[in-house]
């Protein structure tokens, strides 16, 4: 056993709550299957063991779970200060040297995602002094890439660590452009893959009742103004012939009074060709089960350049998929696997007419997008990052 390679997935923020917990449970099956023993570090080892043990029995024995301590990465730390920058290298480091002290194999760090530490104080030298052992890491975040203009050098300076072995990016136009900006450090695609498995849902077993046979639009996920949902309320009201699903938690922050107003009252209102869940949806199979059941994926998402982890749900389900045009990530995967269409956000008639054109289209053939963000091809952009 100890001859296999070792290493140490850290992820002291999210990571082991709802949607994240699957990302990281998914990183990790695909590590141990790759023959990598892990030393897995998160806030909530407890769902984490138990989902290894159920998608990975096999090689859940190679795995040893560490309950992080101390203070997390929770939303209010997401931009750290620099003294607390600096605090946060200190506890990894300290955490990381407590497990090699533990098993003197556990080999090198994969930390989830390094996004707060962009920018601002310089940590290259710190973490090369506070982490002893070399480390990689990911992030989602393209916006430095697409729409905004940014100087990679200074958002991502602790790439010129000279512990930092490689970074991975979950949108494919940033490979290019950070190899470029930093030559010395191993950049990789990260297919953004994601659980396929579908359980019992009342939810779906209500919303099937409820439509009636309609063809059904759904926005599924956080409900708010940067996912469109005003445009989603506005298109509802005016194609009563269709069947809306909004499911998931609802955030009014960042809207108007007016707005605010509207979408209240819409809530209150409940129109018959609505079904509201304004709730997050705590497992990920009954998120898929709504996902298989409903016809159309509406995902407009104003100004978002990220990867979604929603569209290439809707590409393993074969659902057409709806997304704001523009220089972005979805945008870009729709047109390029067929999966849907692209258009302007803030015209609803356009939204409309390419509902029918989508739901009057020919099943869509989803296998090359399947292919290419499948759980085997994780395993081989793991491989691709972490292996030399």
């Amino acid at each position: 056993m100890m001859s296999e390679p070792a290493m140490i997935l850290y992820d002291d923020g999210d990571g082991s709550e709802g949607h994240y917990q699957s990302i990281f449970g998914l990183y990790l099956q695909a590590l141990l299957q790759n023959g990598i023993r892990v030393s897995a570090v998160c806030s909530y080892p407890d769902p984490l063991r138990d989902w290894l043990a159920k998608h990975c029995p096999e090689r859940a024995d190679h795995c040893v779970f560490h309950q992080i301590t101390g203070k997390t990465l929770k939303k209010k730390y997401r931009r750290l200060k620099p003294l607390t920058r600096a605090a946060w290298w200190a506890h990894a480091g300290q955490t990381v040297r407590r497990i090699h002290r533990m098993d003197n194999h556990s080999g090198a760090v994969f930390f989830m995602n390094t996004n707060h530490l962009r920018g601002g104080l310089r940590t290259d030298r710190l973490s090369d002094w506070l982490m002893p052992c070399p480390w990689s890491t990911l992030t989602y975040d393209s916006s430095s890439v697409r729409g905004k203009e940014a100087s990679l050098k200074h958002q991502f300076h602790f790439l010129t660590a000279k512990r930092c072995s490689a970074f991975g990016v979950t949108d494919e136009k940033m490979v290019g452009p950070m190899q470029k900006a930093f030559p010395e450090t191993r950049i990789v695609f990260l297919p953004d893959t994601t659980p396929k498995e579908i359980g019992t849902s009342p939810l779906a077993t209500e919303i099937m009742k409820r439509a009636e046979g309609r063809k059904t639009v759904g926005l599924l996920g956080m409900l708010h103004k940067r996912k469109g949902l005003l445009s989603a309320l506005k298109l509802a009201e005016a194609r009563t012939d269709l069947f809306f699903v909004f499911a998931g938690a609802c955030d009014l922050n960042k809207m108007t009074p007016e707005e605010k107003r509207f979408v209240t009252e819409f809530f209150e209102r409940s129109p018959e060709n609505c079904f509201f869940h304004l709730q997050r949806i705590e497992a990920e199979a009954e998120f898929n089960a709504l996902m298989q059941l409903i016809d159309l994926v509406f995902a407009v998402y104003p100004g978002f350049t990220n990867s979604s982890g929603l569209l290439t749900k809707a590409g393993w389900f074969g659902k057409p998929c709806l997304v704001a045009a523009g220089d972005t990530c979805m945008a870009d995967r729709v047109k390029k696997y067929n999966l849907g269409l692209a258009l302007p956000s803030d015209t609803l008639s356009a939204c409309s007419d390419a509902i029918d054109q989508l739901l009057s289209e020919e099943t869509r053939d989803p296998t090359s997008f399947q292919n290419d963000f499948s759980e085997n091809a994780l395993q081989t952009a793991l491989r691709r990052l972490l292996i030399n």
